[in-house]
């Protein structure tokens, strides 16, 4: 988001009297607001935005050398978010400075028609309940560092509780709003299967899952065989029947993943219709056997390669 973002509207309000009427008195048209906007140009996006739910971007102008980057709020970006975190709020993009916690500003007014939240550097977060964000539908946290000593020796990486905490605010209303496609961006095993988790928890329904690793291939293992819970077998993610993944690092063979789609696809057969087949399935970058392809033909599965190596 940036001051650019309002160049093609000020050129289509050239066009006509009509036109720039129409723009001048659409609130949607007003919704994109940074403390890096002139304080004039705020007011005059606060005054036309009406009660339109704004899009709020904190982040900061790149630093050209590491360390120089301030370590708190300024004065005018407190001033922004004490403002701005009073409006209903449609989405947020903030880089929190390393001796700052932005989670306390979602204290100030509920925000029911967020459906986006990127943070980037969430160092000091504390928050423990549920954050009241029922529509939120795209989650980005990144170098968000795990739970210090003074966190009672938390296990759990600050992302997924970050991730936990939101997820829950808005469990009423997401199961009335059914989520058929899941996108998970992972760095390590531990984080895929944290994932899968909260995805099984908060999206059961889910047709489609969509997965970028570095490493992680291991945790998605699990879907190929039922979890116990009280004495009786739950799969997790039941409804899935579509598996794209990628792994960025290293050169990764797929063949524990077709593996475990093809059983997983088998049991499909034998449970009356309580768990969907896998019938497609998409892979990037890494490599697999050959021969194995053959196995995903002979069980009805389609697949896709981008840039795999077939030994």
């Amino acid at each position: 988001m940036s001051f650019n973002s309002f160049c093609p509207i000020n050129g289509i309000r050239q066009v006509s009297h009509a036109w720039d009427h129409e723009i001048l008195s659409t609130s949607l048209f007003w919704t994109l607001v940074s403390p890096r906007f002139h304080p004039s140009f705020q007011d005059l996006i606060w005054e036309r935005s009406g009660d339109a739910a704004l899009e709020v971007d904190v982040s900061r102008r790149p630093i050209a050398y590491a360390g120089h980057e301030k370590a708190y709020w300024t004065e005018p970006e407190n001033h922004f978010l004490a403002r701005v975190m009073t409006r209903e709020i449609r989405g947020v993009r903030a880089r929190v400075p390393v001796g700052e916690c932005f989670v306390p500003h979602f204290d100030v007014h509920d925000h029911p028609r967020m459906s986006f939240l990127a943070l980037y550097g969430e160092h000091q977060f504390f928050h423990t309940r549920p954050l009241r964000t029922p529509r939120l539908a795209e989650l980005h946290l990144v170098q968000c560092t795990d739970w210090s000593d003074w966190e009672q020796q938390s296990t759990m990486p600050r992302r997924i509780q970050l991730a936990r905490t939101f997820f829950e605010g808005g469990k009423g209303v997401l199961s009335k709003t059914p989520i058929s496609q899941f996108y998970l961006r992972a760095d390590s095993v531990p984080i895929v299967a944290e994932g899968l988790a909260i995805a099984h928890e908060f999206f059961p329904e889910i047709v489609g899952l969509d997965v970028s690793t570095e490493d992680g291939l291991e945790a998605l293992e699990a879907l190929g065989e039922p979890m116990t819970e009280e004495g009786n077998p739950v799969w997790l993610l039941p409804n899935l029947s579509s598996l794209k993944m990628r792994v960025l690092g290293g050169a990764a063979n797929y063949g524990s993943i077709i593996a475990m789609a093809i059983r997983r696809t088998q049991a499909a057969s034998l449970s009356s219709g309580a768990l969907s087949p896998i019938t497609s399935l998409r892979f990037t970058y890494g490599q697999v056997q050959g021969q194995i392809l053959n196995s995903l033909d002979e069980a009805g599965i389609t697949y896709e390669l981008d840039s795999v190596v077939v030994l």
